[in-house]
């Protein structure tokens, strides 16, 4: 059974992009190489971005792990909120809709992507690579909730 997520990054996490390093890294597979942008600073419409890359990217070509917290009345949160509740027009509906979060998941050929409504704000991760054993729909609302924990987002 492999080791399931904390749903909270660790009191003395190193964190990336607002999650705990050994977490993204036992979700992922991967070491930490570097982290680009932020959850700090905002674009003009509040949207915040960080992504995170693999110290080996031999196997992953970009980076491993896509965040974004950003409100959800923006034009982009207002279109998630139609992707999860399944109203988007061309949209695959969701492959997993979370039970203990307001949110849902689709699962790619080696990733997913998540979405997770917390508040007035929606934390968004896109992953491009898992771990040996790791199943990327239940990592990533994991991970999306070490993110808004540590951007202490109340919902």
């Amino acid at each position: 059974m492999p080791t399931q997520i904390p749903s909270q990054p660790a009191a003395e996490a190193d964190l990336v992009c607002g999650m705990d390093r050994s977490d993204v890294e036992t979700a992922m597979g991967l070491e930490v190489g570097r982290v680009e942008g932020d959850l700090e600073t905002t674009d003009a419409d509040g949207k915040r971005t960080c992504d995170i890359w693999p110290t080996d990217t031999s196997l992953v070509d970009g980076a491993m792990l896509f965040v974004s917290v950003q409100p959800a009345s923006s034009t982009e949160g207002v279109k998630l909120r139609a992707e999860v509740d399944g109203t988007a027009t061309g949209v695959t509906d969701p492959t997993v809709r979370y039970q203990d979060l307001d949110g849902a998941a689709w699962s790619g050929s080696v990733g997913a992507s998540s979405v997770v409504f917390v508040g007035d704000q929606v934390v968004s991760l896109t992953s491009t690579w898992k771990g040996d054993g790791r199943d990327p729909l239940k990592d990533l609302p994991a991970l999306s909730s070490q993110v808004a924990a540590s951007q202490e987002l109340e919902g």
